[in-house]
């Protein structure tokens, strides 16, 4: 996907960086993993491939946690992993696009 750089520097520039926010390309999994992944209804991750933003504030409460994340592990899904750490520390989940 290619994002002009000054467009993603104004959004950026336009949030808040003091409130929970994980931005990205929101998944729930394919077909073959739904019910495998750890998820609860309702619950999603930002998917790897397209990449991720954190805000300051999701990172300030995640990474003191980040041992305990990579010890208690549901699945190989890096992308997935990262959704539920963010979702147990940070406060938040991956924003749907028509939330932005």
């Amino acid at each position: 996907v290619f994002f002009p750089g000054e467009k993603l520097e104004e959004f950026l520039r336009s949030l808040n960086s003091s409130k929970p926010l994980y931005l990205g390309q929101t998944g729930l999994g394919n077909i073959e993993e739904l019910g495998k992944l750890g998820l609860e209804p309702g619950e999603n991750f930002c998917m790897g491939g397209p990449g991720m933003i954190f805000s300051r504030e999701v990172l300030r409460r995640m990474v003191p946690h980040i041992g305990e994340c990579l010890r208690e592990m549901y699945t190989t899904h890096e992308d997935v992993e990262v959704g539920r750490c963010v979702r147990r520390f940070g406060g938040t989940q991956c924003v749907w696009s028509y939330e932005v």
